[in-house]
């Protein structure tokens, strides 16, 4: 009576959060161009891909005993690859547990790029371990009854996330893998649901017309970006704070009109949250970054 109390159960939770085929959603998005999208369906059934010692893998997946259920998916379509750009990734999805867990009982989330079919390894974006009750995992709670309790994870946003940052330009595909460990038979138990996989993407740029004339007016300023990247900063190589929640266009802007920056003018820039806008003083040594961008001026303006 009990298991079938409890099919019920996780079958309903499961119909009432389908969102089958939803298309990209915008979650957070900067003046850069670039915002957070969906870029898989959302996997709402597991009966495809591959499975080991999983007692349920059709509406969602479920292990209550035996070997730990392990789910790896098919290689999946990144959506939108001609008009975005992904930098990195990361999961959202619904999880339950029952039973009292401990620091060896886990659900972990695992990301690999993939070229067609061809697919590197798999990094780590999201390890819950203990019970996920309330505060996913991050303190011990003391459940009485240690009921099923669901609860959506939707991994911080911005610099905070658990992002795969192994992704390039040319990868077309990503494969999942879902590991969900107990050491208890019957007595623990992991529900995951609704899986879905988010990225940071930046538009192309559209394609521009070559003029047939030579221009009469002054250009605008023109800039190259360099993507996640910035400069190294010292004693002899300060970098000058031009202000944060500011746009890309004022931050430049800001960079023309600031004798301490360098010339060519060339800024750092992070979007997002922060929106926050620095200028080299002297020649950039580059550096590797995980959210700013580097903007070096390539045409003055007004003739400058």
């Amino acid at each position: 009576m009990f298991k079938i109390c409890l099919f019920v159960l996780l079958a309903g939770v499961s119909a009432s959060t389908t969102l089958r085929g939803s298309s990209p959603r915008r979650l957070v998005e900067d003046n850069t161009g670039c915002k957070e999208l969906a870029v898989t369906p959302a996997f709402e059934y597991f009966n495809s891909g591959s499975a080991t010692g999983c007692e349920h893998r059709h509406h969602y997946l479920y292990d209550y005993r035996g070997s730990d259920c392990i789910w790896t998916s098919s290689p999946t379509a990144i959506r939108d690859l001609d008009k975005y750009t992904y930098e990195h990734m990361r999961a959202e999805f619904k999880v339950a547990d029952y039973g009292k867990m401990e620091y060896s009982d886990y659900v972990k989330v695992e990301l690999a790029p993939c070229l067609n079919g061809k697919c590197e390894g798999f990094y780590e974006t999201e390890l819950i371990r203990g019970d996920t009750k309330g505060n996913l995992g991050r303190k011990s709670i003391h459940d009485r009854y240690h009921g099923w309790y669901w609860q959506s994870v939707k991994q911080a946003k911005g610099s905070a996330a658990n992002w795969m940052d192994q992704l390039d330009a040319h990868h077309n595909q990503i494969r999942i893998r879902i590991t969900l460990k107990s050491n208890a038979n019957y007595n623990e138990r992991h529900v995951l649901d609704s899986l879905q996989i988010f990225a940071w993407g930046c538009e192309k740029p559209e394609p521009t017309a070559v003029p047939t004339h030579t221009p009469t007016a002054t250009p605008a300023a023109s800039w190259n970006v360099v993507r996640r990247t910035s400069c190294e900063e010292s004693k002899t190589a300060p970098l000058k704070n031009l202000g944060n929640r500011v746009t890309l266009n004022q931050c430049q802007e800001r960079a023309m009109a600031n004798n301490a920056c360098m010339s060519p003018k060339t800024i750092i820039y992070e979007g997002g949250g922060s929106k926050y806008c620095q200028c080299a003083s002297v020649p950039c040594v580059q550096k590797a970054s995980r959210w700013r961008h580097l903007y070096v001026q390539t045409t003055p303006a007004n003739g400058d």
